[in-house]
């Protein structure tokens, strides 16, 4: 039954409370959510997002995993993933990569946010640098 397109977006924006987004290949969720913000409400406020599916390789750079999938990772860490595509199911998966990221961060000396997006944006520019 659910609610209203307004009010689940109200509801979305205060449960967020202006905490950075967290997804897996989030560019088209990404979109799609700031578009529905601003049509439906004249939102137009930025939030952080971060992908995990960037950031695990920004980390794990040799990692053989046989893929970029959010199941390729999973796998290759041992993860339980009870039900895949499905919502709670790859969340749960999604915040337990990026535990597993995080922790890497923690031991590599990044302690902030900013100091984050430098690591992603400096694996990017690595990345394109190497498709030449």
């Amino acid at each position: 039954q659910g609610y209203e397109t307004e009010d689940a977006l109200l509801h979305l924006l205060e449960w967020m409370n202006g905490d950075p987004v967290l997804a897996y290949h989030s560019a088209f969720d990404q979109k799609f959510l700031e578009k529905t913000l601003r049509a439906e409400l004249g939102y137009t406020l930025n939030h952080t997002w971060m992908d995990v599916a960037d950031l695990m390789p920004a980390f794990f750079p040799d990692s053989k995993t046989g893929g970029k999938g959010l199941d390729n990772w999973a796998d290759f860490f041992g993860l339980e993933v009870s039900e895949r595509h499905h919502a709670a199911s790859d969340a749960l998966a999604t915040a337990e990569l990026t535990l597993v990221a995080l922790n890497k961060a923690r031991k590599e000396g990044i302690k902030t946010l900013k100091e984050l997006h430098e690591k992603l944006r400096y694996h990017r520019r690595l990345q394109n640098m190497h498709r030449f």
